[in-house]
């Protein structure tokens, strides 16, 4: 989003009971990530996702760019236990990861390739895409790579979600 005070980019979600809000500014390498949790009964779990959270707002008010991708992606991983886990650049259609950890580690060398069947629908849906079953759900594409690797790695359950500046998605996660 852009504004009189520059360019954000930002997603907001709600699961269940819980509410979370992550905002970014890459050109100053500043990010927060907000999680609210409507009911009163807080385990060790939910507390210890918020500590990372608030770590990661910290450690990324003086990070550059590239590291506050990395960051996310890895609070990501870390807060809601992913074993896959990409942040993608989209352009026009193309998408090149800029961020890929566990089981989606080798997507980082692929360079820009085209959409695979998930981005395909959350870029022409412009909103979440979730699968329950990778290889049931979508059709073997052996000259996309992520789709190929998604694949070898088993991966089941997983969804993207679309990033839209400026009218365009222009990244996902």
């Amino acid at each position: 989003q852009r504004d009189e005070y520059g360019e954000v980019l930002w997603h907001w979600g709600a699961n269940n009971s819980f509410r979370n809000f992550v905002i970014a500014d890459l050109a100053r390498a500043r990010a927060v990530v907000a999680r609210e949790v409507e009911h009163h009964d807080l385990n060790a779990r939910i507390i210890e996702q918020g500590r990372r959270l608030e770590t990661l707002s910290r450690e990324l008010s003086g990070a550059m760019p590239e590291d506050v991708i990395d960051r996310i992606a890895r609070a990501m991983q870390a807060v809601f236990d992913l074993e896959w886990v990409i942040i993608s650049e989209v352009k026009g259609d193309l998408v090149r990861s800029m961020a890929a950890l566990g089981r989606a580690a080798p997507a980082r060398s692929h360079g820009w390739i085209s959409h695979g069947p998930l981005l395909r629908q959350a870029v022409a849906a412009r909103e979440l895409i979730a699968v329950r079953d990778y290889a049931s759900d979508t059709a073997l594409e052996p000259d996309r790579p992520i789709s190929v690797l998604a694949r070898d790695v088993a991966i089941h359950a997983t969804m993207v979600a679309p990033i839209i500046l400026d009218g365009a998605v222009r990244a996902a996660l």
